[in-house]
C-alpha cells in the first residue's frame, strides 16, 4: 500500500471516529445522566429510611396544610419555561424535601424514573424534574393539582422527551417520603404558555399534571399530561414481575443499546467494503505471480 493510500485511510478513519463520537454522544450522555439520577434517588431513599415515623408524619401534615391553604388562595401560575419562570424561586417550601430531593416520578410506559426537585430553575431542570411552585405539593388529596415540569430534547438527558407517547389510561407514579401515589392519565392537551388556567386546582379533584415544551424542538406551546389519582395496589411490582428484558430497560439504556447496534452494523459494513476489494486485489496479485 502506497503512502498516499495510507494517508487517505488515516483521514477516513479520523472522519469516521469523529462522526461516531457525534452520533454516540447523546446516547452516552443520556446514560450517564440517568446513572446520576439513579444515584440521587438511591441517596434519597436511604435518607428517607433514616427518618423517624414522626418526622415523616410531620412532613406530610405540613405539606397537606400547605395544599389546603393553596386551594383557597391560589394565584396566577407562571410558565416555568418563560422569561419570568424563576420569579418564585426565592420562596422555599421544603416540607417534603429530604436533602435536595422531594421524591421521584416513575413512568413505566416510557421508561423514566427521575428525581423531583423544588422549583423550576434551569439548574433543576438540567438534572431532573421540577415541582412548579404555586401548585399543590405532590402528596395528593382533595382539591389538589401538583404540576411537575421537565425538559424535552436535551442532548444529555431523556427526562420528558417521550412524554407525548402517553395516552389516556396509562399510569404514572410519584414516591414521596411517606407513600407511592398512582395517577391514571385522563387528558392530554396542548396549550399556549399563557393559558395558566389549565394548571389550576379543580375543586374536589386529586390531580397531577406533567408539563413540558411542545412541539419537540420548537417549544412554542406546552404539552400537558393530566392524571387523576387512583389507588396504588402494587402496580409497579406487577410491572417489574411481568416485564421482559427489553421492557425492563430504561429509556436511556434502550437508546444506548440501539446506538451500539447501529455502530456495530456500520463497522461490519465498513470492514466488508474495505476487505472485499483488498481480498480481490490480493488474489489478483497472487495469480499474476503464478
Amino acid at each position: 500500500m502506497g503512502r498516499a493510500s495510507i494517508v487517505k485511510l488515516v483521514l477516513a478513519a479520523c472522519v469516521f471516529v469523529a462522526g461516531l463520537g457525534v452520533f454516540l454522544y447523546p446516547a452516552i450522555a443520556g446514560f450517564i445522566n440517568e446513572q446520576s439520577q439513579t444515584s440521587a434517588i438511591t441517596n434519597y431513599e436511604e435518607a428517607v429510611n433514616a427518618l423517624t415515623a414522626e418526622d415523616k408524619a410531620d412532613s406530610l401534615e405540613a405539606a397537606r396544610s400547605y395544599n389546603e391553604a393553596l386551594a383557597e388562595t391560589q394565584g396566577a401560575i407562571i410558565d416555568p419555561f418563560g422569561s419570568a419562570g424563576d420569579e418564585g424561586e426565592s420562596q422555599e417550601v421544603s416540607f417534603l424535601s429530604v436533602g435536595e430531593v422531594m421524591g421521584y416520578i416513575q413512568i413505566p410506559e416510557i421508561g423514566i424514573k427521575a428525581p423531583i426537585y423544588e422549583g423550576t430553575s434551569e439548574d433543576v431542570l438540567q438534572k431532573g424534574i421540577g415541582w412548579l411552585k404555586g401548585t399543590s405539593l405532590p402528596v395528593g388529596g382533595e382539591s389538589t393539582n401538583s404540576v411537575l415540569t421537565g425538559h424535552r430534547g436535551l442532548p444529555t438527558a431523556k427526562l420528558f422527551t417521550d412524554l407525548d407517547q402517553l395516552e389516556p389510561g396509562d399510569e404514572f407514579f410519584v414516591k414521596n417520603s411517606s407513600e407511592i401515589l398512582a395517577y391514571r392519565v385522563t387528558e392530554k392537551k396542548v396549550i399556549d404558555p399563557s393559558e395558566s388556567d389549565a394548571l389550576a386546582i379543580i375543586e374536589g379533584k386529586d390531580l397531577m399534571t406533567l408539563l413540558t415544551c411542545h412541539p419537540y424542538m420548537v417549544n412554542s406551546h406546552r404539552l400537558l399530561i393530566i392524571g387523576e389519582r387512583v389507588a396504588y395496589t402494587g402496580q409497579l411490582d406487577e410491572i417489574a414481575e411481568t416485564s421482559g428484558f427489553i421492557e425492563s430497560m430504561t429509556a436511556a439504556e434502550k437508546d444506548l443499546a440501539q446506538a451500539g447496534l447501529l455502530v456495530a452494523a456500520c463497522l461490519v459494513l465498513v470492514i466488508v467494503l474495505v476487505w472485499r476489494p483488498w481480498s480481490r486485489k490480493r488474489r489478483g496479485e497472487g495469480g499474476r505471480d503464478g
